[in-house]
């Protein structure tokens, strides 16, 4: 159904660079630290190598996908801006916004009826960081601007201003 009020953001190539160039730094020092002759420094260094290597493995997907970041119309919100993106988000679903973290790592908690459907969506990493984020923030549903073409205040603004205007609040 086509949306006259679609409002679509698309993913920022150039800060999803600077996370691949970020990401791939910290596995080369997780690589270097694993030369250290100390096992807990080995397990840092594995453990950084991991985080990271995910991230940039993300990273690198996410500049080769065309698709938008977030997508915001008149059934709800189409999450993509992470690795463990909600997907399709339904207004009706959504029963508060809040703010989650502090800068320069704010996200907007979305708050939903039944997060246990969202919790159970992806695979078995996203299934397990879903649950994290619940635990953290008391949803599974965390939107950041960090790797889309706005910043966080407006992306704020609009995801409030249309929560109210769908929702009826």
């Amino acid at each position: 159904m086509l949306d006259d009020n679609e409002i679509v953001i698309p993913l920022s190539k150039i800060k999803i660079g600077l996370l691949i160039l970020g990401a791939a730094a910290f596995v080369v020092i997780g690589i270097r630290i694993l030369n250290l002759p100390d096992v807990k420094a080995n397990v840092i260094g594995l453990l950084g190598m991991g985080f990271f290597g995910l991230i940039l493995v993300w990273g690198i997907r996410k500049l080769f996908d065309n698709s938008p970041g977030l997508i915001i119309n008149s059934e709800g919100i189409v999450d993509n801006a992470s690795g463990v993106a909600a997907g399709k988000v339904l207004w009706s679903d959504i029963t508060e916004i809040t703010v989650s973290g502090r800068y320069p790592s704010k996200f907007l908690t979305i708050h939903v009826l039944n997060p246990k459907i969202y919790i159970a969506r992806g695979n078995s990493l996203q299934r397990l960081t879903n649950k994290a984020n619940f635990w953290i923030t008391g949803s599974p549903i965390n939107i950041s601007s960090n790797a889309l073409s706005m910043r966080f205040k407006n992306l704020e603004a609009i995801l409030r201003e249309n929560f109210k205007r769908y929702k009826g609040n």
